[in-house]
């Protein structure tokens, strides 16, 4: 039983949709097919959610959390690792298993997302609403909008942009030499605030690193230090478990108790198992986009919406005593 504190989650508490990717992806491997049913039935049974979360709904009485294992079983499949041999029916692929024993729990929308057959579906899809809007141009008729419009569809909605856009952030970021992404690197640190008012973040001379790219001093005399190891890798390349002792052998040098490891890619299972043993803090590819867009590192705010709901407390103290 997966603890849900331990997943993605929104403010609260709800899991998020790619949290269940690795989730989807195990529990399809353990069957040669699965009803469509079934298969989100076990998914959520491997996690230990409870139940005002479980029994979610949107205002259209669609359950919350059976949707986004349903958005996260559509892209496993539009990226090759799932297949439906028949309609409302999944089973894994070989693609899918072997990205399984790649990544494991690791497995994340980063990874799914830059896979080939997922990239070309998105190209399709893109593809066929430019070609529906030439015809209805052509036509002199206006593009034809979905007729449902609700909070889910802007969620999902909203949950594809920023896909792309961190998609497109990895993408930028391989093309910056290894040095500069440290600096980059120290730079997001420097903005969530870990330097401190006084304190001080510096990359390490390239010749004499010892393993460390980064250090944060968090007060003035450097009392306070962080430790920061980078490897700029593509999404195919996986960090491995040995990469952690070595940061930790090079921590242990400098007498470190507090170390964070971040990666463009993802963590193999070993590597993460061993990071939570010693108490060193991951950051990948996913987690570092994320930060990025929050801390709006190498990004800018193109549009702000938000949606109202009427404060009943607020109101409450305008009634009439004769009202209540």
């Amino acid at each position: 039983m997966i603890d849900y504190t331990t997943l993605n989650h929104t403010d609260d508490g709800m899991p998020t949709w790619d949290s269940f990717l690795p989730i989807a992806l195990q529990v399809a491997s353990t069957k040669t097919s699965w009803s469509s049913l079934k298969l989100k039935d076990q998914i959520l049974d491997q996690v230990d959610l409870p139940a005002e979360l479980r029994d979610q709904t949107y205002e259209n009485g669609r359950n919350v959390v059976t949707q986004r294992v349903s958005f996260a079983l559509s892209a496993l499949k539009n990226a090759g690792l799932l297949e439906s041999p028949q309609r409302s029916h999944y089973q894994i692929t070989k693609l899918g298993r072997q990205m399984l024993d790649t990544y494991g729990m690791g497995m994340n929308k980063m990874v799914v997302q830059q896979l080939p057959q997922f990239i070309h579906h998105q190209k399709q899809v893109e593809s066929d609403y430019e070609q529906a809007k030439e015809q209805q141009v052509q036509q002199d008729q206006p593009l034809t909008q979905p007729k449902q419009f609700s909070e889910e569809t802007v969620a999902d909605w909203f949950s594809e942009q920023k896909g792309q856009m961190k998609a497109r952030l990895l993408e930028r970021m391989s093309k910056i030499n290894h040095y500069r992404f440290e600096h980059l690197i120290v730079s997001l640190f420097e903005a969530m605030g870990y330097k401190g008012e006084n304190g001080k973040a510096v990359v390490t001379s390239r010749a004499k690193d010892k393993g460390i790219d980064g250090i944060l001093s968090q007060d003035p005399l450097g009392l306070q230090k962080v430790y920061i190891q980078v490897k700029h890798y593509s999404a195919s390349d996986v960090v491995e478990q040995h990469y952690i002792f070595e940061f930790n052998s090079a921590m242990q040098v400098h007498h470190a108790s507090r170390g964070i490891f971040v990666t463009t890619s993802s963590f193999s299972s070993g590597a993460i198992s061993s990071a939570e043993r010693l108490g060193i803090v991951l950051v990948d590819g996913d987690k570092l986009t994320d930060l990025m867009l929050r801390y709006r590192i190498g990004v800018n705010e193109r549009r702000h919406f938000e949606l109202y709901d009427l404060d009943p407390e607020f109101f409450a103290n305008f009634e009439d005593d004769n009202d209540v």
